[in-house]
Order: C-alpha cells, then structure tokens, then sequence
C-alpha cells in the first residue's frame, strides 16, 4: 500500500492535484518548496500506457494563487471543450490525517490522494479535512461512517440542483452567503449564477440570478462576482501593479524584489500574446507597490496599462492636454478680436458708408 501513497514527481515538482477528462487530457496542480517559483499548474496529455507528457505551466509563487489557477484552468477548458471529468468519487478525511488504514481498501483505490499538513477549509469553505482521497467507484455508507468520511458535494453520485441548473462551482464566506455557478443543458439560457445566504441547516436562499448562454462568460461573471465584494478602490495597498518580462524566461533572479518576493509570478512556457493583444512576453509579476523606471529598463519589463499609476498618468495628460486646447482656443479668440474703441469706430464707419447720398429731389409729399 506504500507504492499507492508515493507522490508522483514531474520536473523536480511533487504532483498533489491531478484532473483527467474523457479526451484523455487534463490539468496538475505541483509544489516544490525548493524551486524560485514553488508551486505549478500544468496541462497534461495521457496516452493509452497512462503516461503523461506535461505542458502549458503556469509558475506561482503564493499557494492560494496556484488553487484558484489550477480550478480556474480546469473548469475554463471543460467548458469551452463541453467535457466532463472522468467519473472519480473524491472523500474527505474529517477527523484525522490520511495514512496507512485510515482509509477503504477497494479492488482499484485509492486511485490518488492528499494529505494536508493540518486540518483546512475544503470545498470552498463548507468545512474542514485532513485531507482527500479518490476512488474510482462510489464508497458505501457503511464505509462512510466507519472511517468517518464526507463525501465531495461533485461526485457523480450527488447532485445539487438549485432551480433546475446542477452546481458546478460554490464559494461560502465566513458570513454563510456565498455565489454559485450552474447549469442546466436543457435550458434556454444553460448557465447561470446566483449570490445566496445559506443557514445553519445548510439551507440556501438564491437570489439575483444571471443568465448565460456561453459558459465561458457565465465563469467569468462568477469569477468576478466572488471578487468585487473585497475590491476596496480607494487604498493604495490593496492596489496590484503588474509588470511583463518581454525578453527573457522568468527566472528567480530575472526580476527585482524591492520588498521581498513579489505579490504573484506567473511564468509562460513560451512567449504569448498578453493585453488584449498589444504585445508578447514570458509572464508577469505583480508587486504591492510601483517600480522605478531603472528597475524596469535594468530587467527589461513592460507595465501593464491597467496599473494605477499609470491610469493617473493617461487621466494626468488628457487634463493638461485639455487644459492646453482650451487655452489655445482661448488665445486664438482673443487674437481674431479687435479692441472695442476699433470695434466702434469700424461701426460708426460703416453706418456713414451705409447711408443713402442725397440726390437733390424732393421726396414725394406723403413722404415728408
């Protein structure tokens, strides 16, 4: 049972999520301590020998970044590829760590597992592990109680349907309201996603519904539904400024650590093509705070355009250009006008030139 609980290593990284789709595709979420970049997610092909030829890593620094990455990534390509996951039955391991007999022994299974180092939040908060394991069949309710599992709310086996649309996604905060994202292939409008409060019960109250017919934007929309409520726009520190590297891989002394490590680093296998398009590069790193311009010249990055300085910057120059058309416009009207005693005098000037010439007729008597 030794050999079952070894963690697979791929390129110095230990693998500890791994997802496979019924196109034999799928994506790894790896961590090693050691590296600059200790944590990433891979996209992953899987021949008919099970072997895996990994590519498309995304490097991390911050372990809830690679989470979010490594859900975001599956769930983005699930549903543009209109896939599902090969049919796997994750279990929670709710009162003690993952080991040797702590777990069923099945004909296939465990088929993969995670032991977390301390007991954590799962399952967008719902509640708390030791850790999880995957079979490929369904455990028993007897098996359930006798290890004291709890069964993953996705398993093939549990359906959660909230007004017709089967959850896909559900994030809870501290408060019990949370948002959810499902859908219901029949419909009209396929995808959806709904805020909610949820009781003591696990009872939900869903409201302020939005409706989709692409999944992709439908994600998207949860996505940043899960993070406006946290954006707080008028403090500096909660600001992100993002920096490209554009000539060279990212490596750990390719970038410049004013503070320490950087908030985020996310590195490309190779150079693609980033802000809608404007230009290539090998990643990005996001920083608390601005660089300097010689730190960005010494190690060849480009600032992004959404940064908050330079947002003020482009607001700072449409003002002054404003301001220099108006006083332009200003000048140029009070070149073109003359001084009012000349503007008087061009009138009276022209009132005499209007004036009819006296012919030496006499009018006639009606008009006298």
């Amino acid at each position: 049972m030794d050999d079952k609980l070894q963690k697979e290593t791929i390129h110095g990284y230990e693998i500890q999520r791994t997802v496979l789709f019924e196109n034999n595709r799928g994506f790894a979420l790896a961590e090693n301590p050691n590296a600059a970049a200790p944590f990433v997610t891979w996209q992953f092909t899987q021949d008919e020998n099970g072997v895996r030829d990994y590519y498309w890593g995304h490097y991390l620094s911050n372990k809830d970044t690679a989470k979010k990455d490594y859900e975001l990534r599956i769930t983005d390509y699930a549903q543009r590829n209109k896939l599902s996951e090969v049919s796997a039955y994750k279990y929670y391991s709710t009162q003690r760590p993952v080991d040797i007999g702590t777990f069923p022994e099945t004909e296939n299974g465990p088929i993969r597992f995670e032991n977390f180092d301390k007991r954590e939040a799962v399952e967008q908060g719902q509640f708390q592990a030791w850790g999880y394991l995957v079979y490929d069949k369904p455990l028993s309710t007897q098996q359930l109680a006798d290890y004291e599992f709890r069964a993953a709310p996705g398993n093939p086996d549990i359906v959660d349907i909230i007004q017709g649309y089967k959850i896909k996604q559900l994030t809870l905060y501290e408060k019990r309201w949370g948002f959810i994202l499902a859908e219901n292939l029949s419909a009209d409008m396929p995808f959806a996603t709904w805020q909610f409060t949820q009781d003591e019960n696990g009872e939900r109250d869903c409201y302020w519904g939005r409706y989709f017919i692409c999944g992709h934007n439908a994600l998207r929309d949860f996505v940043d539904r899960n993070s406006e409520p946290f954006k707080n726009y008028d403090t500096e520190e909660d600001k992100t400024y993002r920096y490209y590297p554009i000539q060279q891989r990212i490596f750990y002394n390719t970038f410049p650590k004013p503070n320490g490590d950087p908030k985020g680093v996310v590195c490309f296998d190779k150079p693609a093509i980033v802000e809608n398009g404007r230009f290539k590069a090998w990643g990005y790193i996001d920083y608390e705070a601005p660089l300097t311009e010689k730190q960005i010249n010494d190690y060849g990055l480009r600032p992004s355009r959404n940064n908050p300085d330079i947002i003020a910057f482009r607001r700072g120059q449409t003002k002054k250009m404003t301001s220099a058309t108006s006083q332009r416009r200003s000048a140029e009207k009070q070149k073109t006008q003359k001084p009012i005693a000349e503007q008087f005098a061009e009138a009276a000037k022209k009132v005499r030139h209007d004036k009819p010439t006296p012919t030496g007729k006499k009018a006639p008597r009606e008009e006298r």
